[in-house]
């Protein structure tokens, strides 16, 4: 069974192996949004707060899935970050 995963029902949390992978093969199809500064396709899903650094978590960070925001959560938090120019929308 295939899974149809939407963006914006992602949990600000780092995904499991299965999630996580059909999540990148959905961003790199064009599904996921584009940086909205350079255009570019390379998003990261921002997570605030303090998370539970686990081996998911940190391979995901590893290859560009995830980026830690920092600690401090406003509630008007960007949720996602360009990997090629640092932009966060």
């Amino acid at each position: 069974m295939a899974l149809e995963i939407n963006e914006y029902d992602l949990p600000l949390m780092a995904m499991g192996k299965e999630t996580s992978e059909a999540f990148s093969k959905q961003m790199n199809a064009g599904y996921g949004p584009r940086c909205p500064k350079c255009g570019s396709e390379n998003i990261a899903r921002i997570i605030w707060g303090d998370p539970v650094f686990y081996d998911g978590l940190i391979q995901d960070i590893d290859e560009g899935r995830v980026h830690i925001g920092g600690c401090c959560v406003t509630g008007d938090d960007p949720e996602w970050h360009c990997n090629d120019c640092e932009e966060e929308f």
